[in-house]
């Protein structure tokens, strides 16, 4: 009996070839938390993002200055994630 091939489908890219989320795709991430939108993007575990909370209720500091201090995203990052929390422009 042959061998059947797989049906096409791919395993999805991996985190740091997956494209930043936009504003302009439908505000999928429209007021999500900050660190929840990185997540999704792939830029950040929840261990991580639990870290940061933790320093931030320490310390006050928004959440995309405190990951960018420890090294975990770029501004690049934060900026994009920032975006895609606003959603869309009307």
């Amino acid at each position: 009996m042959a061998q059947t091939q797989p049906s096409g489908d791919k395993d999805p890219p991996p985190p740091e070839m997956r494209a930043p989320p936009r504003a302009e795709d439908g505000g999928e991430y429209r007021g999500r938390p900050l660190g929840r939108i990185l997540i999704k993007m792939g830029k950040l575990n929840r261990t991580q993002v639990g870290e940061a909370l933790e320093m931030q209720k320490e310390n006050g500091k928004p959440i995309g200055q405190i990951l960018i201090g420890l090294g975990y995203v770029s501004e690049a990052d934060v900026q994009h994630a920032l975006a895609a929390q606003k959603g869309p422009e009307q």
